[in-house]
């Protein structure tokens, strides 16, 4: 008994143009038993068009004219067939390489993607070349495909590895003339190379819920920057649960400080202001000399802070004084911080009041000196511990023992135990520590 649904089939594509051969191979390919497929071909060939009953007409004037009409219906039939089929033929090919590096020794893994418009079935051959990071043809593999609507595959390669590195693939699909190229990229790592990946490297990675926390790190905490101050005598500070964590900055009214006498100010309860509303001459909280050129312009105080660290590199005594002039103690701090950082000198933090921009000024010194002892000045734990962390990071590990949180200390003896197998990986990594 003849399967209808393959009749059909085979019957649409001898129509379309394919040889009775190509329909016959590819759906021998796709399963289908050689002797029901001929079955359908004789069928197809024993039953005469039924336009050959008009050729029992006498009238041979009347046969013409059916001919002629015939004739144009099937060449604008075969038109309109032409430009459907070409519409409903459109296909779309694409690698999709949800890994992008491979060991060496593993197979090379991805999903070839085709689709079509029409369900018609599309004979498709995709060739497949793979080269080495130097050009060079490692491997070619090809398959053919009957592409009836959508064909999803998973597929692997193994690749002679002989470098490894960046290799490159490119995808060919040959499909009724036309001709479409994907092309990839993958790279093939060294069963040598050593990937270290920490709590400590600024990389969300080994199954970390944020940037170096939750997984095998720190539990990932909202919490507030460190440094939270605006600098603004005259606002409030704020940050915690009744912020949601945001830094909030609440103006405080009235406020001495300000350069304004304001309406319940007077000169005994805030001479700082009113006194300085009968002064010819403000500048900018400054209580110095004003014939000193660097003070007497008209610059605004950050960039003045600006002009004394460059100071400090010739005249660090007189940089220091006009940072002493400041009379707003974050200004006076940030001053002494600049010029400390440029100086490179950790005595001047020990002038600075605000613990956490003291904090700072040691963590940096420590930094620009490559000097760890200079981390047991700061006197926040948690910062203490971080800036004796970054010296565990660029291998000195004679820190651990100085640290107090019991993760920065497991941390600390881990990279410790790395750095004893593997010098040379805690050598490349902290290449990337500033």
């Amino acid at each position: 008994m003849v399967d209808e649904a393959l009749f059909d089939y085979i019957n649409r594509q001898l129509k379309s143009g394919y040889s009775v051969q190509d329909v016959t191979n590819f759906l021998i390919q796709k399963g289908y038993d050689a002797a029901a497929i001929q079955e359908c071909v004789n069928r197809i060939y024993s039953n005469p068009p039924a336009d050959s009953q008009h050729k029992q007409h006498h009238n041979i004037g009347f046969i013409i004219i059916v001919l002629i009409f015939l004739a144009v219906i099937i060449s604008v039939s075969f038109i309109l067939f032409s430009i459907g089929d070409d519409e409903s033929d459109n296909v779309v090919f694409n690698l999709d390489f949800s890994e992008s590096e491979f060991n060496t020794g593993d197979p090379v893994t991805f999903t070839r993607i085709l689709t079509a418009d029409s369900g018609k079935g599309i004979p498709v051959r995709i060739s497949y070349i793979i080269k080495d990071p130097s050009g060079d043809i490692v491997l070619t593999e090809s398959e053919e495909i009957l592409l009836l609507k959508e064909e999803t595959e998973p597929l692997s390669f193994l690749v002679p590895v002989e470098d490894p590195g960046l290799y490159s693939i490119a995808a060919t699909a040959n499909y009724k003339g036309e001709t479409v190229t994907r092309t990839a990229s993958f790279r093939i790592i060294s069963s040598e190379e050593i990937k270290v990946e920490t709590c400590f490297d600024g990389i969300k990675n080994q199954a970390e819920e944020g940037i170096d926390c939750g997984g095998p790190c720190k539990a990932c905490v909202r919490q507030c920057p460190i440094f939270i101050d605006d600098k603004n005598e005259c606002t409030r500070d704020l940050c915690g649960p009744d912020t949601e964590y945001r830094e909030v900055h609440e103006p405080i009214v009235p406020c001495c400080g300000n350069n304004i006498c304001e309406s319940s100010e007077d000169e005994s309860s805030c001479s700082k202001d009113c006194n300085m509303q009968n002064q010819d001459n403000n500048d900018d909280y400054f209580e110095v000399t004003p014939n000193v050129e660097i003070i007497s312009s008209e610059l605004p105080l950050s960039e003045k802070i600006e002009k004394i660290r460059e100071m400090s590199k010739t005249d660090q005594p007189q940089a220091l004084r006009l940072c002493d002039g400041i009379v707003l103690d974050f200004y006076r701090d940030d001053c002494f911080y600049e010029v400390a950082d440029e100086t490179s000198d950790e005595d001047i933090c020990g002038s600075i009041v605000e613990e956490r921009t003291k904090d700072k000024c040691y963590t940096k010194i420590s930094k620009n000196n490559e000097d760890s002892s200079l981390c047991g000045y700061v006197v926040s734990e948690l910062r203490r511990d971080s800036c004796y962390m970054r010296f565990a990071l660029k291998g000195d590990f004679t820190v651990c023992n100085k640290l107090l949180d019991e993760y920065y200390v497991q941390s600390c003896n881990q990279l410790a135990a790395v750095g004893k197998d593997s010098p040379e990986a805690i050598e490349k990594y902290s290449e990337r520590i500033d």
